[in-house]
């Protein structure tokens, strides 16, 4: 788990790693992967953002860990923001769009599976891990994550 005093190095193409406090808005997307990332995520929300970037590493950064939202680096900003984004998201279809980006990048391989609420209904970060799994063998979900959130 990151902590707030942690010491962050970040993958970046400029020299290789980056570190410094505020590496950790970088520790999970370097460069080349935004650059494959980032035209999905403007033709999905219609906007380029830097803070795209900033949130995706901080959804990665949950869903690599397994962590609770509310124990997320405060460097990615508030922890309920970044929940509400990521409902948000999966609610309107754009986790749907970029999961098999994130797929064929091999950046889900590291996920968590264990996201469930207290009474064992799966979370929307179970709902998409699960679809990353099946993406990952070629399979094909069935619904898409935007139906699966909006029925909890």
């Amino acid at each position: 788990m990151l902590t707030q005093s942690s010491t962050f190095v970040a993958a970046s193409s400029n020299n290789g790693l980056r570190t410094g406090r505020n590496a950790v808005l970088d520790l999970y997307v370097t460069d080349d992967q935004w650059q494959k990332i980032e035209p999905v995520l403007v033709a999905a929300t219609g906007q380029r953002r830097k803070a795209h970037r900033q949130f995706l590493n901080a959804a990665l950064s949950v869903l690599n860990s397994g962590q609770s939202w509310r124990d997320l680096h405060p460097a990615f900003g508030a922890w309920n923001t970044n929940y509400v984004k990521f409902r948000r998201w999966a609610v309107s279809g754009i986790w749907d769009e970029l999961l098999p980006i994130l797929v064929s990048l091999e950046m889900t391989r590291e996920w968590q599976i264990s996201f469930e609420d207290s009474l064992g209904f799966p979370t929307t970060a179970k709902i998409i891990v699960d679809q990353a799994r099946l993406l990952a063998f070629n399979r094909v979900p069935t619904s898409t994550i935007a139906v699966q959130v909006s029925q909890q």
